[in-house]
C-alpha cells in the first residue's frame, strides 16, 4: 500500500487499512504514509477483524482517522467514510 501511494498519491481518496498485515502492520504503514510520504490529509480508516482495545487506542496515535471492526454493518462503514468522502468532493 505504501509503495502504491508513493507512486501515485492523487489516485486515492482514502485508505482502508487492516491492522494485521504480513510485512508491515497497519500502524507502521499509517506512520509511513503520514511521515515518509507526507500525506497528512489523506484519510486512513482501519477496517479490521482485530478489534482489540489496544489497537483502537493506537489507531489515532498513529494518524488513523477512523476505526471499523469486522463484522460491521454497512451503515456503520458508511457513517465512518462519509465525512471524508464529502470533503474530497467539495
Amino acid at each position: 500500500m505504501v509503495e502504491r501511494l508513493r507512486a501515485n498519491p492523487e489516485a486515492f481518496a482514502l485508505v482502508l487499512m487492516d491492522v494485521q498485515m504480513p510485512e508491515m502492520d497497519g500502524i507502521e504503514a499509517t506512520r509511513a504514509i503520514r511521515h515518509d510520504l507526507g500525506l497528512a490529509a489523506l484519510p486512513v480508516i482501519v477496517l479490521t477483524a482485530d478489534a482489540m482495545s489496544s489497537h483502537r487506542k493506537a489507531a489515532p496515535a498513529s494518524g488513523m482517522n477512523g476505526f471499523v471492526a469486522k463484522p460491521f454493518r454497512l451503515r456503520e462503514l458508511v457513517a465512518v467514510l462519509s465525512p471524508w468522502l464529502r470533503r474530497r468532493k467539495g
